[in-house]
């Protein structure tokens, strides 16, 4: 297997931030990845544009609610261009009072971190993905 290829969207960089800390310091997923695999990015727009620019993710995680490209909107584009990337949610408020984004969420079975969220959860997601994988 190739490294695995982390992308961290969210508008709040502290979030980003915190989130790379918890996979660099508590995960450990054989090597397969390092600070390089994870990038991360402040809108779903700028995201989206390094998939476009060839940049392969495996493992998308995106806060749901943010200005221009939504969550769930990056989420749909991302999957069209790489049918296999694992999609993971993160919000502050309850999913049911997303709308139509959370219920894209909801629909497709795609894990939620709700925030502020707890090293253990985060832990406990990427291993099974690295198990998935």
């Amino acid at each position: 297997m190739e490294n695995i290829n982390i992308v961290l969207v969210d508008s709040e960089i502290t979030i980003t931030q915190l989130l790379e800390k918890i996979i660099l310091s508590h995960i450990d997923l054989k090597g397969k990845f390092n600070e390089d695999s994870i990038k991360s990015f402040l809108n779903g727009g700028e995201a989206f544009k390094s998939f476009n620019n060839g940049y392969k993710p495996n493992i998308l995680v995106t806060d749901i609610k943010m200005n221009g490209i939504s969550g769930s909107e990056l989420a749909m584009r991302s999957l069209i261009l790489y049918p296999d990337l694992q999609v993971v949610g993160m919000s502050g408020y309850e999913i049911s009072s997303l709308g139509k984004a959370g219920e894209y969420f909801t629909k497709n079975n795609f894990p939620l971190l709700q925030k502020p969220f707890e090293i253990e959860e985060v832990k406990t997601l990427f291993e099974k993905f690295y198990n998935e994988l």
